[in-house]
């Protein structure tokens, strides 16, 4: 089993990417609203602590496009990649922004379905030589049993699985810093 030490976890090797929050997708899955409200929290904290975030569409066309809300939260510095595949790794254009992060080596990764896009997202980071993150209390399926498999093969893989807020004081790393003072009052703005 490979142990993934996450200690240099910080805004300069790490990208965020929110998979498929359309309201059309993530809506149909469990406790959406609490997922939502943990993305939200993860987005305002990559803006504090200026981590890059990438938005993926599942076939925008059809399923509409990310919920305005978490577009909003990063200014419009978005990078919104429309997809047909389940894999983000399998799209060009997904691979060409990653490839553009010479000192890429944490994918945190949110969003939804767990047990398909984010799990074979997850896969392709590993075939791509990065550590894949999974955010836990921001991704979701339609079914607990799909999303408890996919937890079961993060595990079977070595991935780590975080929180949001485990991820976020991995990332501030001291209460030192102006960026503690602003988690804090984010957490407390998402404290449910």
């Amino acid at each position: 089993m490979r142990r993934v030490s996450l200690n240099d976890i910080n805004h300069l090797n790490t990208v965020i990417v929110v998979i498929d929050a359309q309201k059309s997708i993530i809506s149909a899955t469990k406790d959406w609203e609490l997922v939502l409200s943990k993305i939200e929290f993860l987005l305002d904290n990559a803006k504090v602590f200026h981590i890059p975030v990438f938005f993926t569409e599942q076939y925008p066309k059809g399923l509409g496009s990310t919920i305005e809300e978490l577009t909003a939260i990063m200014e419009n510095k978005n990078v919104v990649i429309q997809k047909m595949e389940f894999n983000c790794f399998d799209n060009e254009d997904f691979v060409k922004h990653i490839n553009s992060f010479s000192s890429l080596k944490y994918l945190v990764i949110l969003g939804v379905e767990t047990h398909i896009c984010v799990l074979q997202t997850a896969l392709g980071a590993l075939e791509h030589n990065l550590t894949p993150v999974i955010i836990s209390d921001a991704t979701s399926s339609r079914k607990e049993t799909d999303y408890k498999a996919a937890i079961n093969l993060f595990n079977q893989f070595s991935i780590p699985i975080l929180t949001t807020e485990i991820f976020s004081y991995l990332v501030v790393k001291t209460a030192k810093s102006d960026k503690f003072r602003d988690l804090l009052k984010n957490v407390k703005k998402f404290s449910n």
